[in-house]
């Protein structure tokens, strides 16, 4: 059997470099054997795409085998769970997304979270949710009313500053969402573009390039974490009032997003940091435009 060492010294003319990208102080080659895994990784990361490594900053190198449902990280196996690996696009998704954690994990000052946030002023603001919890929607809501862009996917919160970074990007934008956009360059992307058909029988698009609907100087530079909201399901259509919660409250809601692997109390220890000192929220969300004001009371 050929081990993992031996599998990322493939013959270089079958391995497709997709680019390097900038994982906030790190930064990553990912290369594939699969030309839609590189279409792929280019398209949904182009935000974040570096024209050649700095050599300024420390160099991580990735490598997705689609065909043998293998992600390699600085040489090293990275676990790929049963539904991660069986067609080009989970290789692309899933492996790039393992390959990003990786990076990140490697940055010992940095909690990284799959959460959403959004600098407002001179803040940041953190959501967390469950999967399709509305964290995007609320997202773009914030970029219509002047919000920058960290992530919808990454946040990291830097240790002791506590300034908020976050890996750059294209938006995941559902089909069930699109009714809350109002911004009509994403609508026309989404309506023009095929998208891709989930196992629940609707639409994502993964590839919504933020830049398109608000400029160039979208994304968010760092700056201090001043505000962390949990959403909840929203049982009306109307967006519930931001509800003042306890940090150790809020860090429930955190450390199910950490990226940290580890026992249960740990994580929820490093949550817990994470929240101390910034004003942390409940929201239930049901008109997004509606919550993003709320937001911006709150914290301007």
């Amino acid at each position: 059997m050929q081990s993992a060492s031996q599998s990322n010294t493939l013959p270089r003319a079958e391995i497709i470099t997709a680019g390097v990208y900038a994982t906030v102080e790190r930064e990553l080659s990912i290369q594939t054997d699969a030309p839609e895994v590189a279409a792929y990784v280019r398209r949904v990361y182009a935000p974040a795409a570096l024209p050649s490594p700095s050599g300024a900053l420390p160099f991580d190198r990735g490598l997705i085998l689609a065909e043998r449902a293998q992600v390699l990280f600085n040489g090293e196996r990275l676990p790929l769970a049963a539904h991660e690996s069986g067609d080009a696009f989970r290789a692309g998704f899933y492996g790039s997304s393992r390959l990003v954690r990786a990076s990140l994990g490697r940055q010992s000052t940095r909690t990284t979270l799959h959460a959403a946030a959004v600098r407002v002023g001179d803040a940041a603001v953190i959501f967390v949710a469950k999967p399709f919890g509305g964290k995007t929607t609320l997202t773009l809501a914030m970029l219509e009313r002047g919000a920058l862009l960290y992530s919808d996917e990454f946040v990291t919160v830097e240790q002791p500053s506590r300034d908020v970074a976050g890996i750059r990007r294209t938006l995941h934008v559902r089909e069930t969402s699109l009714d809350a956009i109002a911004q009509p360059a994403i609508r026309r992307h989404c309506t023009l573009a095929p998208g891709r058909t989930t196992p629940l029988g609707w639409r994502v698009w993964d590839d919504v390039d933020p830049r398109d609907a608000f400029g160039p100087g979208v994304f968010a530079e760092p700056a201090p974490l001043r505000a962390v909201i949990a959403i909840e399901p929203a049982t009306e259509e109307a967006s519930s009032p931001l509800v003042p919660i306890s940090p150790l409250t809020a860090a429930l809601a955190v450390s199910d997003r950490l990226t940290l692997p580890g026992p249960g109390f740990e994580r929820y220890r490093t949550a817990v940091d994470l929240c101390e000192g910034v004003a942390c929220f409940r929201l239930a969300i049901g008109s997004a435009q509606a919550a993003a004001e709320r937001i911006f009371e709150a914290v301007c």
